[in-house]
């Protein structure tokens, strides 16, 4: 008999890839797509604020038709001096005044209700 014979070994089976890949890149981009949404959502809603507000609308009264304007003068449609100051001067400011005030305490007891 021959006494270097080597001994048989058994074809080991291969050994099935695991299906346990390494998580860590794949959590690092769901973290990072979810950073980048949030500064989106961060700057769309900056960009929100910041833009102009549309001025107050102004309602028509009970009527239906919109308020006049009864207590300043007919206003010149120049743009010289003398006709602006004509137009400050011939303005009554205390009926102005208690004008606005009395709009302002309409709009305020119907914002109230």
């Amino acid at each position: 008999m021959d006494q270097h014979q080597t001994p048989q070994t058994e074809p080991q089976e291969a050994q099935p890839q695991s299906e346990n890949k390494p998580m860590g890149p794949m959590i690092g981009a769901v973290v990072v797509i979810i950073l980048l949404l949030l500064g989106a959502l961060y700057f769309w809603g900056s960009s929100l604020s910041s833009e102009p507000r549309p001025p107050a609308l102004i309602l028509p009264d009970e009527n239906g038709e919109q308020a006049q304007e009864t207590s300043l003068p007919q206003q010149s449609q120049s743009d010289e001096t003398n006709a602006i100051e004509d137009d400050a001067g011939n303005t009554d400011i205390a009926s102005f005044e208690s004008q606005t005030e009395a709009d302002l305490q309409t709009f305020e007891s119907e914002v109230a209700n």
